[in-house]
């Protein structure tokens, strides 16, 4: 699987999000790549936000954390409100 490098909010939430898990739970770059199966220079680049792990890494960071992806993503799930409120709003109801 390809990990793509990307910009903006979402990316950067995300490698601040997982920073600050790690160094709450105490564990180096190295912990937590071994416990994600990826190298310490991949978590690295996830959290100065150079890439957004790919679906497969992003369900091992939420077993990992106990935390739900959607929590890692603020922005998406206002992305996913907003596009039902403009379905509503152009059909006039579902």
């Amino acid at each position: 699987m390809r990990n793509f490098r990307i910009d903006g909010s979402m990316s950067e939430a995300t490698g601040a999000r997982l920073r600050a898990w790690r160094k709450a739970a105490g564990f180096t770059q190295a912990d937590v790549a071994e416990r994600l199966g990826i190298t310490a220079a991949m978590v690295c680049e996830y959290e100065n936000a150079r890439k957004l792990p790919h679906s497969a890494i992003q369900a091992r960071i939420q077993v990992l954390t106990g935390i739900p992806m959607i929590e890692w993503h603020p922005e998406a799930e206002i992305d996913v409100r907003q596009a039902i409120e403009e379905i509503v709003d152009e059909d006039g109801g579902l």
